[in-house]
This record gives structure tokens, sequence and C-alpha cells, in this order.
């Protein structure tokens, strides 16, 4: 028995099946709650700490470690990373979707909270950072001295917060322009 077969001979099952898929097929679009603008980027939670003078070693012993073991107990915490450099501990918090960026933040600032009096004493109080598309750099750029030259990295950092910041902010678009490094004159 064939498709065309059994339509030809059973017209009004046909048309019944059809009518059935057809209420169905309003019934999901008018129903099915639609986002313009969906989450793309779960919830995200960076806790910068630095540590002046202490090498890499000291700050991941000292600092992330203490941090990555409190804040691995919080609710909805899908991944948690780390970097440690000297003198720097940066530990990225990423949430479940179904957790808001604002209780994600209390939740890592309570932590934190509990924590800071076994932190080292010269350290700096930890700063909590949200990240959301908004916040995201679009362009990070890395400066250096070209080989052979006599440019020093002092002097490639002047460079860039005074003439490469000043060009970037006139590009029509551009909102902010951050320069960051450890290299100060």
């Amino acid at each position: 028995m064939n498709l065309t077969g059994f339509s030809l001979r059973n017209p009004y099952a046909v048309l019944a099946v059809t009518l059935v898929v057809a209420a169905l097929g309003l019934f999901a679009f008018f129903r099915t709650p639609t986002d313009l603008f969906p989450d793309t980027v779960p919830p995200q939670v960076v806790v910068i700490t630095m540590q002046p003078g202490a090498a890499a070693g000291d700050v991941a012993d000292q600092v992330t470690r203490v941090l990555e073991k409190e804040l691995n107990t919080l609710a909805g915490l899908v991944n948690i990373t780390s970097t440690t450099r000297d003198e720097v501990s940066s530990v990225n918090l990423e949430f479940g979707y179904d957790q808001s960026v604002g209780q994600a933040l209390l939740d890592v600032q309570n932590a934190i909270a509990r924590v800071r009096a076994d932190l080292p004493g010269d350290a700096t109080e930890p700063r909590i950072y949200k990240v959301t598309d908004g916040t995201r750099p679009l362009v990070t750029l890395a400066l250096r001295p070209r080989e052979g030259t006599t440019r020093t990295l002092s002097q490639i950092r002047l460079l860039a917060e005074n003439q490469i910041e000043e060009e970037l902010l006139a590009v029509h678009g551009i909102a902010d322009v951050e320069v960051f490094g450890v290299h100060r004159p």
C-alpha cells in the first residue's frame, strides 16, 4: 500500500491529519517564547589579586590555591580556570546559564570574604569583575620593539598611551581603549 493510494481512498483522513498538524503548528508558533537577544555567553566572573614582589610560585601557593579551594564550592559553577604570574593571580569562574551574573557576583564576593584572612597580608584586596559581551575586549594588541632598534619597552608604552590610543579613539565606533602592561616610564 503506497501513500498516494491511501490518500485517494481516504481523503477525509488526510484532511484531518493536515488540520491537526496545522493546528499544532499554530499553537507552537504563538506559545513558544522568543528572545531577540539570547544569552550566548555564560555568566563569568574574574577575580584578580596582586601580591607585589612575589614570584609566580608563591602567588600560586598563597593566593590562587586558597581562592580556588573556596570558589570551587560555589553552586552553579561549571568551570574554573586560573592563571598565575609574578605578582598577579587571575581566577576565571564560569557559571551555568540558569544563574544570573549578579547572583554569581554576589556569591563570589561572599566566598572571598570568607577566605580574605587566609590571604597574605601584602596581597591587595581581590578585584572582582563580571564578564559580559559588553565588557569583553574586541581586539587585544601586543606591542614590542622591533629587533635591532634602540627603543625600550617604556618608550613603546609611551607611544601606545599617547599616539596609538588617540588614533584608535578617533575611529568612529570605538568607545574605549585601555593600555595596560607592567613597563611604565
